[in-house]
């Protein structure tokens, strides 16, 4: 329904910078997300918890900022932040949106440091090693 609506808006509005593809393996997903300059994640503003939707993983591990619409209280929004690898603007907030997407367009340089500190904290302390380590502590020391 809604992949149905931004085709119909993008054909209606002529928006040639727009593309939509069928599923993808998830095999193939890193080559998908390396084709965009950034990743934009959205949380409803009701989920601000614990929740990190899995596609901010996959877009910091192809060593792409984050632009999230989210509030900034989530953990999400906390984790982009303290380590500089994204920028957050607030749900409904088209005018922050658009200034965000502006900045990381005019700024190639920081949209690369960005897109590096992302996959640097990936790398560093989201691997599935680190996973693993963290639960044998919660699980045994605790």
């Amino acid at each position: 329904h809604k992949k149905q609506w931004c085709q119909n808006y993008t054909t209606t509005h002529q928006l040639s910078n727009c593309h939509f593809y069928p599923y993808f393996d998830k095999k193939d997903l890193p080559k998908l997300l390396a084709t965009a300059n950034v990743g934009l994640v959205s949380l409803n503003e009701s989920q601000w918890g614990l929740s990190v939707p899995s596609k901010a993983i996959g877009i910091m591990a192809a060593n792409r900022p984050i632009i999230g619409i989210m509030p900034s209280q989530s953990e999400l929004s906390h984790l982009i932040t303290e380590n500089q690898c994204g920028i957050i603007v607030p749900n409904g907030n088209s005018s922050a949106l658009s200034q965000a997407i502006t900045q990381l367009y005019n700024s190639p340089e920081t949209t690369k440091e960005m897109g590096q500190n992302g996959h640097r904290l990936i790398n560093e302390s989201h691997t599935l090693y680190h996973t693993g380590k963290f639960f044998k502590k919660l699980l045994y020391f605790s």
